[in-house]
């Protein structure tokens, strides 16, 4: 129920800065144009983007192979050392093992996240749905390693049970990811 409540506070988030746009660059207008590239109708002035712009994208490319890697490594980890962890009761050896990785893997994920949560104010559409979508995917998915850290951090017996549920989240995160390429690539990218 609190990964819920999570969602959607970053989904409300997300909508409350949709809303936001402004028109500190662009001076406002009553005509309505469309193009027939990645823009779309601007209305009062606030000239939002359907898609990303091709910067946008090169941003979240360069974040999500970080977060990517990290993430992958820690699914290893948490992996490698749950099995490890199955064959002792030693807590202290889980958390050897575990090492800095859910620490990585938080950074990484928050860093990510906070690069979507940028591009909020300048899209639409169904790309400002899957958008959302996927940061608060991302927010459930922090919110599951820091709860395999908090368990390290105390030693505690559940650590690895914790990383076998951060294991079966992730997928969850990647389905999200993909909907959003879908969704929010520029065009012809």
């Amino acid at each position: 129920m609190k990964a819920a409540g999570i969602v959607i506070c970053a989904i409300l988030a997300g909508a409350a800065l949709a809303g936001c746009g402004g028109s500190s660059s662009n001076s406002e207008s009553t005509t309505s144009t469309t193009s027939t590239t990645t823009t779309t109708s601007t209305t009062g002035g606030g000239g939002s983007h359907t898609r990303l712009t091709a910067s946008q994208w090169s941003t979240y490319q360069t974040k999500n192979a970080t977060f990517v890697s990290a993430t992958n490594k820690g699914i290893a980890k948490f992996r490698s050392c749950g099995t490890a962890a199955g064959r002792t009761t030693n807590a202290d050896q889980y958390v050897k093992c575990m090492g800095e990785t859910p620490v990585q893997v938080i950074s990484a994920t928050t860093d990510l996240g906070q690069t979507l949560h940028g591009f909020v104010p300048s899209v639409s559409g169904q790309c400002m749905t899957t958008l959302n979508d996927y940061i608060g995917a991302l927010y459930q998915w922090r919110s599951t390693v820091q709860s395999v850290q908090q368990s390290l951090s105390s030693a505690a017996p559940q650590s690895s049970g914790a990383a076998a549920d951060a294991r079966t989240q992730y997928p969850q995160v990647q389905t999200a990811a993909k909907t959003f390429t879908k969704d929010c690539r520029p065009a012809g990218t």
